[in-house]
């Protein structure tokens, strides 16, 4: 059987496989984006009922399950728990073929919020011991480019779908019977998750445990060689206001932007008067060229400032990235042209995501080894608590109390204009305290 250990060039096997995975996720977390008007029709649901299985209904089992797996990840051996929790996500997806009601659904969703709890902490973990530092930002930016990809490739592989099915609303399958058009979606991109599991569980060895860094100050790991949530817990207190201002500023950068992703196909239909297969065609090109250059893009500009002797470089990119995608968004919903909003919108995008990967980076290179996937799932938790499962429903408030049910342009500014300064605000505040920290560090030679 073969075996690949976590050095030399394997490392990057390891993280091309960790970054499918992060593809798979995201496709499956923003399928629904595309689909909703055929969901919304099937099961009779206002725009903020269908807001709650784009975001809170995955967020809300995301969030709980999180830190209990992230604890699993930082005591055990962590691409089991990897390679479980894509298996779990990817028989849900699947599963959701089987929903006959609203409530169904929303259990579906909720099993796929607690397999999907399981990669991100157990990822950035893997891949803090399997690169050096110098080279760390670059590996966090790509495994994010599975994210970046995921998104579009959802809208993409979702309007092919229904291209090819055309006017066709039900497909008889064998031993399932009569599916609808979207069902038959989540039918075909809940299966490869299956095989990627396989691979990591059967190709994958799990790394050695090192500290990259000795900080500081840091907690001392002697009252528990494996870490306990006390410590995790305790270190975010000493740290909290760089900890508090990365969670608070990236959760509402995420708002803003899940909220976009949830709603800009609905908008796009709505306002230029497009099919469900050609949003998935065309936004899915805007949200692939935006999405994917980002996060590379953080991983480099990184390295750039730190070369240029910005400890505080992660965060200060998020400021700079912030000031740039705010104004950028707000245009790309006031556009009366389609194929500037599309424009407009993917560089909105690119920039709006960025702080994703800059505040991974920053958070891992400030937190011991054991804390890591601990820390990595709060952040994560937050990110998806509050953002994904705040932000399309925010948005679907918005629009359903002030506009009442308008092309969703007027609720995207409105929650951008108000939204986005305020996480421009908190990654400010939290900039001495991550210079601090930072400057602290010394490398022991990883």
């Amino acid at each position: 059987m073969l075996r690949v250990y976590g050095n030399g060039g394997s490392r990057y096997y390891v993280l091309a496989l960790l970054c499918c995975a992060n593809l798979l996720s995201t496709i499956d977390r923003h399928l629904i984006a595309l689909l909703g008007t055929d969901i919304k029709a099937e099961f009779g649901l206002s725009d903020t009922q269908l807001s709650l299985l784009m975001g809170l209904a995955f967020a809300l089992f995301y969030a709980i399950a999180g830190i209990p797996i992230a604890r699993i990840a930082d005591r055990a051996t962590r691409k089991w728990v990897a390679a479980t929790g894509i298996l779990l996500w990817s028989l849900m997806t699947s599963l959701t073929v089987l929903s006959k009601s609203y409530t169904h659904f929303v259990i579906t969703r909720m099993g796929v919020g607690v397999g999907e709890a399981s990669l991100t902490p157990s990822a950035y973990s893997l891949l803090a011991d399997l690169f050096p530092r110098e080279k760390l930002s670059i590996a966090i930016g790509i495994f994010g480019l599975g994210a970046g990809i995921g998104t579009g490739a959802a809208l993409l592989l979702g309007g092919a779908i229904l291209t090819l099915l055309g006017e066709v609303n039900s497909v008889a399958i064998p031993f399932l019977g009569d599916m609808h058009r979207w069902q038959l979606v989540f039918l075909t991109l809940g299966l490869p998750g299956i095989a990627l599991s396989t691979l990591i569980a059967l190709t994958v060895k799990e790394p050695e445990r090192a500290e990259l860094f000795a900080v500081e100050g840091a907690l001392a790991p002697a009252q528990d060689a494996k870490g306990t949530l006390r410590d995790a817990l305790r270190l975010f207190h000493r740290r909290q206001k760089v900890y508090g201002g990365i969670v608070i500023g990236m959760c509402l950068t995420a708002m803003v932007g899940y909220g976009f992703l949830a709603w800009m196909p609905t908008h796009m239909m709505r306002a230029f008067g497009w099919s469900a297969a050609d949003v998935g065609l065309k936004l899915g090109i805007a949200v692939v060229l935006g999405g994917a250059g980002s996060t590379v893009a953080a991983g480099y500009v990184t390295n750039l400032l730190f070369a240029r002797g910005y400890s505080d470089s992660p965060i200060r990119a998020s400021v700079l990235a912030l000031s740039v995608a705010c104004p950028l968004l707000i245009v790309a919903v006031s556009a009366h042209d389609a194929v500037m909003s599309l424009v407009l919108y993917a560089l909105g995008l690119f920039f709006v995501l960025m702080p994703a990967t800059f505040s991974a980076i920053a958070v891992q290179l400030i937190t011991p080894n054991r804390q890591r996937a601990t820390m990595a799932a709060i952040l994560v938790l937050t990110l998806n608590l509050l953002g994904l499962g705040v932000g399309p429903t925010l948005v679907a408030l918005i629009n359903d109390s002030v506009f009442s049910g308008a092309d969703l342009g007027d609720a995207l500014r409105v929650a951008t204009a108000c939204v986005l300064p305020l996480a421009i605000a908190a990654f400010v505040v939290c900039m001495p305290g991550l210079r601090g920290n930072l400057e602290n560090l010394a490398d022991p030679g990883h």
